[in-house]
């Protein structure tokens, strides 16, 4: 199963903003099982997107296809589909 996973607002997606990957093995796919493919295929996108414990950090948005996944303590329940486009987003802080 192929999706489009896009990078906004991190340094190392200066390199690669977009890219399409392929989940193979069982057949529901979830977020979660997206963010562990990435983290293992990507050093950077761990440190940037993860948080020691694993969880994801509070400073990133997910976006399914234009929607945004407020519970990311549920990226393991949220199925993605072939073609699907998913974007992780750095909340940019400050004043």
């Amino acid at each position: 199963m192929k999706v489009k996973v896009k990078f906004l607002g991190f340094n190392f997606a200066q390199i690669q903003r977009e890219l399409e990957i392929e989940l193979k093995g069982h057949k529901d796919h979830t977020v979660s099982d997206l963010v562990r493919e990435l983290s293992n295929s990507i050093k950077k996108f761990k440190d940037a997107v993860l948080k020691e414990n694993g969880s994801i950090s509070e400073e990133v948005m997910i976006v399914l296809n234009g929607e945004i996944q407020a519970e990311r303590e549920k990226i393991d329940t949220i199925v993605i589909n072939e073609g699907d486009t998913i974007a992780f987003m750095l909340i940019a802080g400050g004043g």
